[in-house]
């Protein structure tokens, strides 16, 4: 009798306490007084109440930290700060990147819903992104660009690297989340998201004080496609709203006193569509020429990639099986690729890429403008540039299709 009262108080201790407990007791039960078995059972009851107790205050301060962080998002429009970043590619490769940035709020802007400002130090060039039109400006020769072919791909330009989109749009869209007390000054919010083989993980370091963040990590893992990459956001001086006394954006106006590069002496990659290819030979990784005019009755795609590039990894399967799927009916696709031969193969071979890759150079990107990856360029059996994509499009096959 004492030994099931005691088993349906103790049932929530950890197992390997509870049998413990209930052993002991039951061995001293010739010995043990009523009394004194209640004092035990009131003794156990009180741990429950402290457990249940402590459990629901740590669950209350996680509710309110997360629900106050969002809150602090919600209510900033402009915020500017330096940061260090930090990325570490599939090949084992570092990047180790400082600059600025400022992020203002505009529901005009149909990408990213926000302006930005961004700066790396290391490189003479400033980057604006304001109302889908992309601003490369050198302060030292007093020369902008204008990019209307505008996209994510923005990010890839040495200022947009400095852009950090969780600042002012989290993005928690079919992601699981938990909050874990870091220390005194911090705590932690993990973001878990699984898109299709990828496991994608935020790791965000969030001050108790200003609910701003600290440090912001990213991680991919993907193990079907071997694609495994980090990035690390460390932020130092963050400003917001009224804190912002010089808000960089507003150097648009000092364009006036700078030179704009024309379509004629800069064009936009989109400005390549209805021309014809050049007599280009390629030579593949295989040893193999392929000279792109003598390809005669063939729909041609080129794939401009890189191997640090996350997005255009993501991609190659899916030009892989296109490849697969079109090229006994006259489809070819080549893949362009600065990287290391011995890295480019191995990765190839093991992801079981097919299709054929020929080593990227300056010749080849300068005619087809390529700025940002990945690219595709789609040319038909006339050898005439069809259309250009900034990334992988699912209107990607239907354009082979129709060109076939």
């Amino acid at each position: 009798m004492i030994k099931a009262e005691i088993e349906s108080k103790v049932t929530s201790i950890p197992g390997h306490l509870t049998a413990a407990f209930i052993n002991y007791v039951s061995s001293k039960r010739q010995i043990m007084s009523i009394t004194t078995t209640r004092m035990l059972l009131c003794f156990v009851t009180l741990i429950l109440l402290l457990q249940v107790s402590c459990k629901h205050k740590t669950d209350r301060e996680s509710s309110r930290l997360y629900s106050e962080y969002l809150r602090m998002q919600g209510n900033i429009d402009l915020i500017q700060y330096r940061v260090n970043r930090i990325d570490t590619f599939v090949t084992g490769q570092v990047w180790n990147n400082y600059g600025t940035a400022t992020l203002e709020r505009n529901n005009n802007d149909s990408i990213f819903r926000f302006s930005f400002f961004g700066k790396r130090d290391d490189i003479d060039r400033e980057n604006i992104y304001f109302e889908n039109k992309h601003f490369q400006i050198y302060p030292e020769t007093k020369i902008y660009r204008v990019e209307n072919n505008y996209g994510i791909h923005v990010l890839g330009a040495p200022g947009g690297q400095m852009v950090v989109e969780d600042l002012l749009n989290p993005d928690t869209i079919n992601s699981s989340i938990r909050i874990e007390d870091k220390d005194e000054m911090s705590f932690l919010i993990i973001e878990r998201r699984v898109v299709e083989s990828a496991v994608i993980t935020k790791y965000l370091t969030i001050s108790k004080s200003t609910f701003l963040p600290v440090e912001i990590r990213k991680t991919v893992a993907d193990t079907v496609r071997i694609l495994n990459s980090s990035s690390t956001f460390s932020f130092t001086d963050i400003l917001v709203g009224d804190q912002v006394v010089r808000n960089d954006l507003k150097k648009l106006s000092l364009l006036a006193g700078y030179k704009e590069e024309t379509p004629d002496t800069y064009k936009n990659a989109d400005d390549l569509i209805g021309l014809a290819i050049p007599d280009l030979t390629l030579r593949t990784f295989s040893g193999k020429d392929i000279r792109l005019k003598s390809l005669g009755e063939k729909v041609v795609l080129l794939d401009f990639w890189e191997l640090w590039c996350g997005p255009c990894l993501n991609s190659l399967p899916g030009i892989n099986e296109l490849s697969r799927k079109y090229r006994s009916s006259g489809f070819i696709a080549i893949g362009i690729t600065s990287g290391k031969m011995e890295d480019v193969t191995e990765y190839l071979s093991v992801n079981e890429i097919e299709f054929e890759q020929v080593p990227g150079n300056s010749r080849l990107s300068g005619f087809f403008k390529v700025n940002s990856y990945p690219r595709y360029i789609l040319i038909d059996k006339k050898g005439i540039i069809r259309h250009i994509w900034y990334g992988f499009s699912e209107e990607l096959e239907s354009k082979i299709k129709s060109l076939i």
